[in-house]
């Protein structure tokens, strides 16, 4: 049986699974802000990976033929990955800040 905890907001919630002096409001609007960062991570990393290795591929198409391919290629994978994570992370956390950002101020001014 689960312990179960009674908040001084009156919200009943599992002992041990919530920050106290955090509103359920918050933690979910933090939920939506973390699942925002994943799936912009998720879209992210493997379309700036395709782009990076099709400008690779592209640049070394109009060079000379004396570079080899594959270690070009593996680069600009690995630099898209980084690029996606990075730039699908903003993305998705910039989706979701005003969420979290209307959970705050609506939490403060409920105490």
């Amino acid at each position: 049986m689960t312990a179960m905890a009674v908040r001084p907001t009156g919200a009943v919630t599992e002992a041990g699974t919530s920050r106290p002096g955090v509103s359920e409001e918050v933690a979910a609007a933090e939920r939506s802000w973390w699942r925002g960062l994943m799936i912009g991570v998720a879209i992210g990393v493997p379309v700036c990976a395709v782009l990076w290795v099709g400008i690779v591929a592209a640049a070394l198409a109009i060079a000379d033929g004396g570079w080899p391919m594959a270690p070009a290629l593996g680069m600009a994978a690995v630099v898209g990955v980084f690029a996606g994570m990075f730039l699908g992370g903003w993305a998705g956390v910039t989706t979701q800040a005003e969420a979290l950002d209307h959970a705050e101020r609506h939490s403060q001014h409920l105490e």
